[in-house]
């Protein structure tokens, strides 16, 4: 090939590639948005929906943090040895309590067929007291007894028949005296079944105090040294202003989500003024307070952080998808003007009530209209 033909081909090539690359650039495809319900997230904190302090220390607990607990449920380990003793105690009074019990009934039918004898074990000095003094009574009635029949034996043996008191006489004294006897010993067995039964109910409440009892049913949970039984159940509590509260007041679809998770749904459950948060008399503040129905087992702190998302009736907008003119605000639908009133939530989003624009709309991107 010649020089001159080299030097040809290049400008030849160019002139091919530009005649290949003219006419129209392609076209770009408008990004667009399907015009939807508005979600409006409200910031607040879960907390338990009662709970109720426990008499014990944290380092007393037998039961980990957390753990769930129905009411009655022991929160300590029993000392057993303690246990046992105040058990031992409890049998013994009750044993004589029962048998003082016992010999009232027959009291009561005027017998006197039993045995009593005072219990060496007794501790207590006010039970001792009283079995000692039912012991010097049965004693003195058997030392009367004695010197009866002997003072009888005696007068029938050196005595006139004359002299010897009347059989009739003698069998009403008896019965008299016997009487007295009876009512001196009810009284005295009436005292000690009481004092007997005392320490038996004071013995019982030793026993339940060994172990210390969950107040009610709930989750254990420990807050600044102190054992608290927190019910299972959660409140989801936000502040609001008053229109926030009417309006709140009349949705019923409310969603529990934490970190973009549904936990469950919410029901409403108290709206009170928040004093303290109400700076501005012409502004309240209310805690308006949700039930939380979980969707499932979900482990919760108290205080623990999570939004309620409503749909708030008007349609969201993105911002690139609202344009301003002279008009005044519009979005672009098939790539005709509609015009909107849009506004921001507290949120910053931009919101549409429904109108010309409804659900499922399709609109442009305004920028690459």
């Amino acid at each position: 090939m010649k020089t001159s033909q080299w030097l040809l081909a290049p400008i030849l090539l160019a002139a091919l590639l530009v005649g290949c690359g003219a006419g129209q650039p392609a076209t770009k495809e408008p990004k667009t948005h399907v015009v939807a319900v508005a979600e409006v997230s409200y910031l607040g904190y879960l907390t338990p929906r009662a709970t109720e302090r426990a008499d014990l220390a944290p380092r007393q607990l037998a039961l980990e943090v957390g753990s769930a607990v129905n009411a009655g449920d022991p929160l300590t380990a029993l000392d057993e040895s303690r246990n046992t003793q105040l058990q031992a105690k409890l049998e013994l009074y009750a044993g004589r309590a029962e048998n003082a019990d016992s010999i009232l009934t027959k009291l009561g039918n005027n017998s006197l067929d039993f045995t009593f004898e005072p219990d060496s074990r007794i501790d207590v000095a006010e039970v001792a007291t009283i079995e000692t003094q039912i012991e010097a009574a049965m004693l003195a009635r058997e030392r009367a007894l004695l010197q009866e029949k002997r003072g009888q034996e005696q007068g029938e043996a050196g005595a006139e028949p004359s002299a010897v008191p009347s059989s009739k006489h003698d069998k009403e004294e008896r019965r008299l005296t016997r009487l007295e006897y009876i009512n001196q010993l009810t009284g005295l067995f009436q005292n000690l079944k009481q004092a007997a039964g005392a320490v038996v109910q004071e013995t019982r409440t030793a026993q339940q105090e060994l172990t210390v009892r969950a107040p009610v049913g709930g989750i254990v949970r420990v807050r600044s040294g102190e054992v608290w039984i927190d019910s299972a159940e959660y409140v989801f509590v936000i502040s609001v202003s008053e229109g926030q509260a009417d309006r709140l007041a009349s949705t019923e679809e409310l969603e529990l989500r934490r970190d973009g998770t549904r936990l469950g749904a919410l029901q409403h459950g108290f709206l009170e003024y928040d004093a303290d948060a109400s700076t501005d008399p012409l502004n309240p503040v209310y805690r308006m307070g949700f039930n939380v129905v979980f969707d499932s087992a979900v482990l919760v702190r108290d205080h623990s952080t999570a939004n309620m998302v409503v749909l708030d009736g008007r349609l969201a907008i993105p911002e690139a998808f609202l344009g301003e003119d002279a008009a005044g605000s519009y979005v672009l639908r098939g790539g005709e003007r509609v015009a909107v009133a849009a506004a921001r939530d507290g949120s910053g989003q931009l919101l549409v009530a429904p109108g010309e624009l409804q659900v499922g709309d399709v609109i442009q991107e305004i920028g690459d209209s």
